[in-house]
Parts: structure tokens; sequence; C-alpha cells
């Protein structure tokens, strides 16, 4: 079984036969880094639901949605790319991608809506429905054509305004006794960190990966020292892994308000905000 692309055309340093449907990406280092990012996403989302608990459960629910669904994503990402022997697999490589950009777009829309609530409790309906356009028309984009285009534009952009908008509140909070105004610069890295991720990802992927004739040269410009075993994917994973889990242990040692994030959505109890001991970060230090 090969474990990417024609293993005895790689061998042969590109001098046999080439079979171009052949080109996709089931390396162990890929779907088991895809794997640990998984894991990583689940014991996040367990562990804030688990904190919050202990003040009001519901508080910690939307970012436990985006550590589990982005968790989730990488997961099945991993089976996708496991399954996957050749170009146009039904399951791996035309069911499964579709429903990863699908899931994508969710974990991303959640982010989003997370930023916008660190930034402003002046939530407007207007917001709500540019926010509902802009995802539903990147989800059904994704899900007609199967390209993640889009997916990967508009999470740039969410991680390149996250970064930001924990910038803005480390700077805010330097004069604070406590921890908290190391934890928003570590936030703000983590995102950096993603943000890495993508563009070593997407620099990459014509040389050590399935786009171009990277294969077909046998990936002889791609800079990794064997990209038949550990490729960019992997070395995105990786990346994105450790983002990922900073992000995680962030959240862990100073959640963002949970009650502020489900306004977004029209959720607003103040008696239990109050119990839970929440405040308007952005503004209690301005």
């Amino acid at each position: 079984m090969r474990v990417l692309y024609d293993k005895d055309y790689i061998d042969s340093n590109c001098t046999i036969g080439y079979e171009e449907s052949y080109n996709v990406d089931n390396t162990a280092a890929t779907y088991l880094t895809n794997y640990a990012i998984g894991v990583i996403g689940v014991i996040a989302a367990g562990a804030i639901l688990l904190q919050s608990s202990k003040h009001a459960f519901i508080s910690g629910i939307p970012m436990a949605l985006f550590f589990g669904i982005t968790g989730l994503v990488y997961a099945i990402a991993g089976i996708a790319h496991q399954l996957t022997k050749q170009q146009g697999d039904l399951v791996g490589d035309e069911i499964l991608p579709r429903l990863i950009l699908a899931l994508g777009v969710v974990s991303n829309s959640i982010l989003i809506a997370i930023g916008v609530t660190l930034v402003t409790k002046n939530i407007t309906w207007v917001i709500r429905i540019v926010w509902v356009i802009i995802n539903l028309a990147v989800l059904l984009h994704s899900l007609i054509t199967r390209s993640g285009v889009y997916v990967g534009v508009l999470g740039f952009i969410t991680l390149s305004g996250m970064s930001v908008v924990y910038f803005i509140l480390y700077i805010r909070t330097r004069s604070d006794d406590g921890q908290r105004f190391i934890v928003y610069i570590t936030k703000s890295v983590s995102m950096v960190i993603l943000i890495v991720s993508y563009i070593v990802q997407i620099t990459l992927a014509g040389k050590c990966g399935s786009l171009g004739d990277s294969y077909e040269n046998c990936f002889r410009d791609c800079p990794l020292p064997d990209a038949s075993v550990f490729n960019h994917n992997a070395l995105f994973h990786v990346i994105f892994g450790v983002g990922l889990g900073l992000f995680a242990v962030a959240q862990l040692l100073q959640p963002d308000d949970g009650f502020e994030i489900l306004s977004f959505f029209g959720y607003d109890q103040k008696n239990e905000r109050n119990k839970d001991g929440s405040k308007d970060e952005f503004n209690d230090k301005a």
C-alpha cells in the first residue's frame, strides 16, 4: 500500500511512468499530526467546560465549541488523508473535504463572534446580518466547489484581527498587578503562530505537495529533507498544533467572557454574568 503518491516512482528518482491520479497526500506524518490537533481541540474543549462549570456552565460553551469543532475538523481531515488512495475517491476526496470546509466555516464564524464581542458591547442586528451573509456565502461556495480559497481568506482575516484585538487588550492591561496582561499577549502570539502555519502550508504546497509539478519532479525544490515522508502538510499541522495548544492554555488561565460572546447570538442573562464575575475586558481598564 502506498504511503504517499507512487512510492516506486519516487524511489526511481522520477525515471519510470508518472501516474497523476496518485498525486494525493496520505503520508502517516500528515494524518497523525491531523489526529494530534484533534486531540488538542477535544481536550481543550473539555477542560474549558469543566472549568466554566465552577461558575456558570453556559459561559464556557462558545470557546469550547471553537476548540471542539476545530479539533473535529482536523480529525476528519486526518481520516480523509488516510483513506484517500488516489484522486477522485468518493469519500476521502469528495465528501469529507466538503464536510471539513463546512465545519471550518462554523469554527471560524465562532471566532469572529468572539472577536466582535471583545471589541464592543454594542452588537447591532446589522453586524449579525453581515456575519450571517458572509459566513453563509463562504459555506455554500465551499460545499458546491469543494474549494477552500474563501474559507482560508476569511480564516486569515479572522486570525489577524484576533491577534490585533488581543494585543490591544495586552496594551490596556499592562499596568495590572495580575497575570491578565501576560495572558493577552500570549493569546495574540498564539494567533500569529496559527497564521504562520497557514503561510508555511501555502508557501510550500507548490514545492512539497500536490500543487504544480512538484510530485512529477520528485519534490526536488522542496526544502524539507524528504517530502515523501514529512511534507508541508505535516509541518503545517505541527505549527498549528503549537498555536492552538498555546491558545488553549491562555484561555484556561484567563477565559474570555462567555456571556459577552453569547450576547452576539442574542443571549443575555445579567444575573448569571454578575454571579460569574465576568467583566467587559476592553472597557474596564480604559
